[in-house]
């Protein structure tokens, strides 16, 4: 898919494009996590929508980074996280058949390689690069978020 990323870069008309290309809701749905340890964002694809759960208290460029990075795990199609699905499926939606809810990918630290990539995927969309594509040596992670958002317009 290819990624119309505006410039400059804003976060709402991102996801709008997003919607458009994919065809398929993207609904941001503030949320109290309010649990030591617990993610600051959520992806969670449903059978008619993604929903992205961000944590309520955060706002600004720290909000979009997560989101971004919630984007991140989307467009990589990452695994879910089994922990997560346990942890978050009756909570966020309680009245969901549970096979219904079998994904939930969360912001809680930097570890796997599928946080990477989605941290780094955020990192470039928000403009935060002032570098080439990466050249050499430079892990798996960082090329695959940059082939997933492709060249800068």
């Amino acid at each position: 898919m290819d990624l119309d990323v505006p410039d400059p870069f804003d976060l709402d008309v991102f996801i709008e494009r997003l919607i458009t290309a994919r065809g398929r809701p993207l609904l941001l749905v503030p949320y109290r996590f309010a649990v030591a340890g617990a993610p600051c964002g959520l992806w969670v694809p449903l059978p008619d929508a993604d929903v992205v759960f961000v944590e309520e208290t955060t706002t600004g460029a720290q909000r979009d980074n997560i989101v971004a990075h919630e984007i991140g795990h989307l467009l990589a199609d990452h695994e879910p996280d089994p922990e997560l699905v346990r942890a978050y499926r009756a909570r966020l939606f309680p009245s969901l058949d549970p096979s219904v809810v079998d994904r939930v990918l969360g912001r809680t630290s930097y570890t796997t390689a599928q946080e990477q990539e989605a941290e780094v995927f955020a990192w470039l969309l928000l403009g935060r690069r002032a570098w080439a594509p990466p050249r050499g040596d430079h892990g798996a992670e960082v090329g695959r978020a940059h082939q997933l958002f492709g060249p800068s317009r």
